[in-house]
């Protein structure tokens, strides 16, 4: 419980319209909150108000004084909207709970981050944990992207099918869902509750650019893999550095003994189609289809190493094919192998 006083000296009624945002956050993540705030995907409770039912001007003040709900408070968002659309000021207030949820969270961290970059990423129980040792303020600027891509695609919401990833409304500032303190910058940041693939997160500013990323492979990313390499039988289409097998429309690259260097560079990939007029108009000229077919190693689902292996899952395009070229190169040095196979009959 408690209350919260807003003050603003040489007060004019201008300073009274609109409509006051007050959004009460509980301490524990699964507090109880009555009904509507139950349901809210915030879990806060809406206590948005007008100056006339709670204000009062005072020999040239603005005071208001909000009771606040009898539950432990983690953390209070506030601030005025203009009539017509707008914000005249908003701000967050810390509570002692905010930070109870932190320390927990960071005491119960163990072994290597999943990302070990300008911070540190942890995932653990629904959630990702980023922490930065020695954090200044300037680490908490510009923005937090987060794309998490489910295991199966039918558990996204409708509006992301069709990029296979969730990322709205999983972005967030720093200023929002983290806290520093204790030396530490640290946020938490929730994960849906479907089954997921893997996630790709990091910083960014519109001046800078990207400023860190990294994946996290979750073991569901690993299960496609895993599927594909226990079906496949007989001599690969190509044997090479990559040994490649077609099957079921795709091409499924597998290095035994794999190490890092071993997914270093690009690899291309080259479908030349059993009719021509199968290809899309920009690639008729060429006679083959390679862009954007061309790919690296460390690209949105497209490799992993697990196993012992390098694994790579590359689907077809579905018209039908007559040969493909493939291989791995890097820009500037030059090519580490390639090779071609027929395709149907």
């Amino acid at each position: 419980g408690g209350k919260l006083t807003y003050i603003k000296e040489n007060c004019g009624e201008d300073d009274t319209l609109g409509t006051f945002a007050l959004s009460v956050f509980p301490a524990e993540r699964d507090y109880d909150l009555a009904n509507p705030a139950r349901n809210d995907g915030w879990k806060r409770r809406s206590l948005d108000f007008d100056f006339h039912n709670y204000g009062a001007m005072l020999a040239g003040k603005c005071v208001i004084v909000r009771d606040l709900p009898d539950i432990p408070i983690s953390h209070v968002e506030t601030g005025r909207r203009l009539p017509g659309g707008g914000e005249s000021w908003s701000a967050r207030i810390p509570f002692d709970g905010y930070y109870e949820r932190y320390r927990r969270a960071l005491a119960a961290l163990a072994g290597e981050p999943a990302i070990r970059s300008d911070f540190d990423v942890y995932p653990k129980d629904g959630a990702l944990t980023y922490v930065k040792e020695g954090c200044a303020e300037t680490d908490a600027r510009g923005r937090f992207f987060l794309s998490v891509f489910p295991a199966d695609p039918n558990d996204l919401p409708q509006d992301a099918r069709d990029a296979g990833f969730e990322h709205e409304p999983l972005n967030f500032d720093f200023e929002r869902d983290g806290a520093i303190f204790d030396g530490k910058c640290a946020i938490i940041r929730d994960l849906p509750d479907y089954r997921i693939s893997h996630v790709e997160t990091g910083q960014w500013t519109e001046s800078a650019g990207v400023l860190w990323s990294g994946e996290i492979l979750f073991e569901a990313y690993y299960e496609r893999y895993r599927a594909a390499l226990a079906t496949l039988s007989g001599e690969p289409a190509i044997r090479s550095d990559f040994d490649v097998y077609l099957k079921d429309g795709a091409l499924t690259y597998v290095k035994e003994g794999c190490a890092e260097d071993d997914a270093r560079g690009r690899f291309f990939l080259s479908v030349f189609p059993a009719d021509p007029n199968d290809l899309p108009q920009d690639a008729r000229d060429a006679g083959f289809e390679h862009e954007p077919l061309n790919f690296d190693f460390s690209e949105r689902g497209a490799g992993a190493v697990f196993d012992g292996k390098c694994a790579i899952i590359r689907d077809l395009p579905d018209y039908p094919i007559s040969r493909i070229e493939t291989g791995q190169f890097i820009p500037g040095e030059g090519e580490l192998w390639s090779a071609g196979a027929a395709v149907g009959d």
